[in-house]
């Protein structure tokens, strides 16, 4: 703060330049005046006050003189005092956060079934898995290769087969019409195709082990009797390889039997349905010598098999007690 004289000065000066006529004035001796006021008064809050009381009214002299004293008087730039940065503080180490339990779903309420929902449902899967083991079977079935014409008609057949369902009528037509010299050349061709067929499938039969076409054979069997049309779809693999199985002491009273010519008016269920009875009411020692050669003749399958099939003792055991 400035001392009582300092003031005093101030005040004294600012009421001498407000009665002080504008033409007195001169532009230098305002200006110094204003620059001891300045001076005498830096910074007072209450010079400002004041001046600006004096120089309220636009027209006085005084507002004059504080018009070209903005002008003409600029502020230093003050310079900011920063404090010292302060030093970081260490970055905390993140805390797992602990994950919200999530509420249990409930259960679906399982609808009940009724006795015919349930006898559909039964149904349903049962068709579901009756295809896939058929799929299954399918899969172990071996695709014979393809061959030749086999018959006159075939080889016939096969010169019209290019133009669809209209080529055997002409076929058939033509088969007819043959004489006995072209039936004669068609027979030819027909039994070169046997022999040739005969030769592809042997070849084919032997690219695969004897376990295979057993494998493929029992899979064939199989869908035989799932499928109506299985018979002619699915016929047995001939191979020589194959060990036949054993016959049954049944087998070997009904082959004896029937070779005495004895059921030769019988129809072959007739015949069947009658040895089964005999055999049924035969006494036991009769049925022994059957009995044994049954059993010799399934342990020599055992041993055979376990050297064609290369199975273990056990599986040839199995194979052998499921006949």
């Amino acid at each position: 703060m400035l001392a009582n004289a300092g003031r005093t000065t101030v005040r004294r000066l600012v009421v001498d330049l407000s009665k002080t006529p504008t033409a007195n004035l001169s532009h230098g001796l305002v200006s110094r005046s204003v620059l001891q006021a300045q001076n005498a008064w830096n910074g007072s809050t209450v010079a400002r006050r004041l001046l600006a009381t004096t120089t309220s009214d636009p027209k006085s002299p005084a507002s004059k003189i504080t018009r070209t004293t903005r002008k003409t008087v600029t502020k230093k730039p003050t310079k900011s005092k920063r404090s010292p940065a302060k030093p970081r503080a260490a970055p905390k180490k993140k805390v797992a956060s602990r994950k919200k339990k999530v509420a249990a779903r409930p259960k679906p309420v399982k609808r009940k079934l009724t006795p015919e929902q349930k006898e559909k449902a039964k149904e349903k899967a049962k068709a579901k898995k009756e295809r896939e083991t058929v799929l299954a079977l399918k899969k172990l079935v071996l695709e014979k290769p393809k061959t030749l014409p086999r018959s006159a008609y075939m080889v016939v057949f096969a010169e019209f087969a290019a133009k669809g369902p209209a080529g055997v009528k002409e076929a058939t037509a033509k088969y007819k019409s043959l004489t006995k010299e072209e039936l004669v050349h068609y027979e030819h061709i027909a039994n070169q195709n046997k022999a040739t067929n005969e030769a592809i499938y042997k070849k084919w039969v032997e690219s695969y082990t004897p376990e295979q076409i057993r494998s493929a054979n029992k899979a064939r069997a199989s869908l035989r009797r799932r499928s109506p049309g299985g018979r002619g779809r699915f016929p047995k693999l001939k191979d020589e390889r194959q060990v036949p199985k054993p016959p049954t002491s049944f087998l070997l009273f009904a082959k004896e039997r029937s070779a005495s010519g004895d059921y030769k008016h019988l129809k072959p269920t007739e015949t069947g349905r009658l040895l089964g009875k005999q055999w049924r009411e035969l006494p036991e020692h009769e049925k022994k010598k059957y009995n044994d050669v049954a059993a010799e003749s399934l342990s020599r399958y055992r041993e055979t098999i376990a050297t064609v099939y290369k199975d273990d003792a056990s599986q040839a055991a199995k194979s052998g007690a499921a006949l």
